[in-house]
């Protein structure tokens, strides 16, 4: 069985950054993006922050959970999705020749992402043991 711990430990850190990040310097990543900011855009990113902090917590405590085949699937099933529709969203700019390095680089973690929680919501039949304690 697969070791799902580091997996949940890794995501939990990219969910970190990337909460803080929109949290605190949002409107700042998005003038060095070039983008047009909105009065709404602070509010809004701030919203997002707080919403992938959400996603960060739950992945940590869940680090020691069994994941896979039916244990613990909306947990899968939410990060394979949140993932796969930011790997999406990435996508399309970049076939336009759009992109930021930075966010190609973005890109490449959330489709990683996307295609590990995909592998355990779809391709493995028997749970993964997490830390094999079950409580950290």
């Amino acid at each position: 069985m697969q070791n799902t711990r580091w997996l949940m430990i890794a995501s939990a850190a990219w969910f970190l950054i990337l909460a803080l990040a929109t949290s605190f310097a949002g409107v700042d990543l998005l003038v060095a993006a070039g983008l047009d900011i909105g009065i709404g855009a602070t509010p809004m990113l701030q919203l997002l922050g707080a919403a992938v902090l959400g996603f960060a917590v739950m992945n940590w405590m869940a680090k020691g959970t069994m994941i896979g085949g039916i244990y613990a699937r909306p947990l899968a099933a939410g990060n394979f999705i949140y993932f796969v529709v930011a790997t999406l969203s990435l996508l399309k700019p970049l076939i336009g020749g759009l992109l930021p390095i930075a966010l190609i680089f973005a890109l490449i973690i959330h489709a990683a992402f996307a295609a590990a929680f995909g592998w355990l919501l779809f391709g493995q039949g028997a749970a993964c043991v997490g830390s094999g304690d079950g409580d950290s």
